[in-house]
């Protein structure tokens, strides 16, 4: 059955439809895109974003839509509109590996032909960092997913790296807090590339910029900070910085391999899915950086008084 029934959309006043310039977000309610999104001058931007709940729990000066990526006549009559669409939603985790394709390209493509001949808003994809041939399925449904974009004609395709920063405990972020606290580390090792970890507030502003400010299009983005670090390099840094004592035990990729198969075939959630390997051992891009970021090492000192207060 279908989620779409009746629009959760109320438009602007009367008299501001036709002089701000309407935008069109999926995955809106992520920490990213709120900050992307309140960066936005409301005056000249009317955001309208697409939620799956009845009561969206973010709302703030976003309008909210209620639809599904799948189902097009939920938002097609939004897309009509549109000056500026931002698809950031995305499935990033999950056994069922049918299902990143689904979601992430099929949902993209869905997206994409929803827009009206004749009409041509900048279509600007949150893609991944991990987006490529070898990355697993989720690696490569994002890359499939930049693909449809590119066939767009106006488009504009950004690559977060690691960020951190966030509220949420997952991630890079994860790893910071465990190393804070000291103990065994577990630590992959054999990785092609290095990550290059950002943080939240400094992507949600080259996001804004390159979206609302410099009106970047037709080019990919790689958004990442400027130094990069092995898992081990991370986690002697945050010792160093937060003096915490650790025991640093390697995990050989052959190992991460048999929890792969463990997490496959055992039907309860062990936190780790089977593509991850794959994605963990990808070769990645990067860019050159951004100037004037929040460095690693000073958030980790910040993290570490909060944690010790």
């Amino acid at each position: 059955m279908g989620i779409h029934k009746k629009p959760l959309f109320v438009p602007s006043p009367k008299g501001q439809m036709n002089i701000r310039k309407r935008v069109f977000v999926t995955g809106a309610s992520s920490e990213l895109l709120l900050q992307v999104l309140s960066k936005v001058d409301k005056n000249e931007f009317e955001i309208i974003g697409l939620t799956r709940s009845q009561h969206p729990s973010c709302k703030g000066s976003i309008s909210w839509v209620r639809g599904d990526i799948q189902e097009p006549e939920s938002y097609k009559h939004i897309i009509e509109g549109c000056s500026i669409i931002i698809h950031a939603a995305a499935v990033t985790h999950t056994k069922n590996e049918a299902q990143y394709f689904k979601t992430n390209v099929d949902g993209t493509r869905k997206l994409i032909q929803s827009i009206p001949k004749g009409v041509n808003p900048r279509f600007v994809f949150i893609s991944s960092r991990v987006a490529g041939e070898n990355s697993g399925a989720y690696g490569v449904s994002k890359l499939m997913a930049e693909q449809e974009v590119q066939q767009h004609g106006n488009w504009l395709i950004i690559r977060p790296s690691e960020i951190f920063g966030g509220s949420k405990n997952e991630g890079i972020e994860k790893m910071i807090l465990s190393g804070i606290k000291g103990g065994i580390q577990l630590v992959p090792v054999g990785l092609k590339s290095k990550m290059f970890p950002i943080h939240l507030s400094d992507s949600a502003e080259v996001i804004y910029k390159s979206v609302f400010v410099d009106e970047e299009k037709n080019c990919v983005i790689q958004l990442n900070g400027k130094k990069g670090y092995s898992f081990k390099e991370l986690l002697l840094l945050i010792q160093n910085v937060a003096g915490s004592k650790m025991f640093i035990v390697p995990i050989p990729k052959w190992t991460l391999q048999l929890v792969a198969f463990a997490a496959k075939i055992i039907p309860i959630d062990i936190g780790f899915v089977p593509d991850q390997v794959n994605r963990l051992y990808a070769e990645k891009e990067h860019g050159v950086g951004i100037k004037n970021c929040i460095e690693l090492q000073d958030y980790i000192r910040q993290k570490t008084a909060t944690m010790n207060t």
